[in-house]
């Protein structure tokens, strides 16, 4: 979610379909989304709210069988896509941090507001001990964590009574919070990191960057947090920090991870993935065909249709004899698009070519 009510929702996290939202916030800037598989929860600014409850809804699909059409209907799930608006908004400050559990949704903002709802519909009001900005909320097994401006800190067991912690820690703006691999980590302001195991105690780490750092997020046994001017940092034990390199100097406002890919978006659209894991699924050889050109006759020509995983890296490898280990490397590919299909055309000289060959993928990291 963005600027300009922009909503965007993505099945794979490489092809994006802008939403509708409803007209009473078509002029909102939606600071934050959070939730869970039941619903999703959108915020931002003079307290606009909105929610995408997990809904299903029947479409008309068409299935081709060969020379058999069949018209049917299929349930499909409308999380994301569907938004209402909750109106009159509950307060009129701005809002940001969105953070689902323990049976609750919470939504933090300016002047320490904090919002919580039992199902998304009804809100309650509570303020929190810091009349600061909470720009970030968390839900970790003790409660809520919910951190912002000046080194705002504060944590309720329920998500109705909330008390200060952290007094005197920071004056950094901590922007996020988020509780992974079973630690509080919170960045920000100046290149700020702090980690805690039980919400109270903080402990300060050395990032070895100056620049805003606006979220984290961990993928297998590495925590990775993004920030301005595309800063990327990872680490595999959150006190020492790495600098990566990105292919932006767009500032990165917000990180997600479907446990394999790092997913990031920021200034002026941006949107980056990363394969950080690789991929465990094989590659499936759909179609194949040699054929020699009418344009390219002293060409033969092989053409393979592959499926795998969005972001999937192979080596395409060949041999004549299967029985060998003599597999020669055909070509390094890569799927980029949602469909996690592609084309692969091969031209061999017609002199060289052999009668025929057996083929194999392997996956790279």
């Amino acid at each position: 979610v963005g600027d300009r009510a922009a909503v965007m929702t993505s099945p794979s996290g490489v092809d994006w379909t802008v939403e509708v939202v409803p007209p009473s916030v078509t002029n909102s800037i939606f600071l934050g989304v959070g939730g869970d598989s039941n619903l999703l929860v959108a915020v931002g600014d003079h307290g606009s709210l909105m929610i995408s409850p997990n809904n299903f809804t029947s479409v008309p699909v068409t299935i081709t069988n060969g020379t058999n059409i069949i018209f049917t209907n299929q349930l499909v799930s409308t999380i994301g896509i569907l938004w209402h608006a909750i109106e009159p908004r509950p307060v009129t400050e701005d809002l940001q941090g969105v953070a689902a559990g323990h049976g609750l949704y919470v939504v933090t903002g300016d002047l320490g507001e904090v919002l919580f709802s039992p199902n998304g519909t009804n809100w309650t009001l509570r303020y929190t001990p810091t009349g600061k900005y909470l720009s970030s909320v968390t839900a970790w097994p003790g409660g809520f964590v919910a951190t912002g401006d000046d080194g705002a800190i504060v944590t309720s067991p329920n998500g109705t009574n909330w008390f200060a912690q952290g007094a005197g820690l920071t004056t950094n703006w901590l922007y996020r919070v988020r509780y992974l691999g079973g630690k509080l980590i919170a960045v920000g302001q100046n290149g700020a990191i702090f980690t805690s195991t039980n919400a109270t105690n903080w402990v300060s780490q050395t990032s070895g960057t100056t620049r805003w750092l606006h979220d984290v997020v961990k993928i297998d046994d590495t925590w990775f947090a993004i920030g301005k001017q595309g800063t990327l940092l990872s680490s595999t034990n959150t006190t020492g920090w790495t600098s990566r390199d990105t292919i932006t100097l767009k500032s990165m406002y917000a990180a997600a991870t479907d446990s394999r890919r790092l997913i990031t978006v920021g200034l002026e659209g941006c949107i980056l993935r990363s394969r950080v894991m690789p991929g465990t699924n094989s590659v499936d050889f759909l179609s194949y065909a040699r054929f020699t050109s009418t344009n390219a006759p002293t060409l033969v020509q092989n053409l393979f249709l592959l499926g795998g995983e969005p972001d999937q890296r192979i080596n395409l490898l060949g041999n004549t004899n299967v029985a060998t280990t003599n597999w020669a490397s055909r070509a390094t590919i890569e799927f980029i698009n949602g469909a996690s299909t592609l084309f692969y055309l091969e031209s061999i000289p017609t002199n060289g070519a052999p009668g025929w060959e057996f083929y194999r993928s392997k996956v790279l990291p």
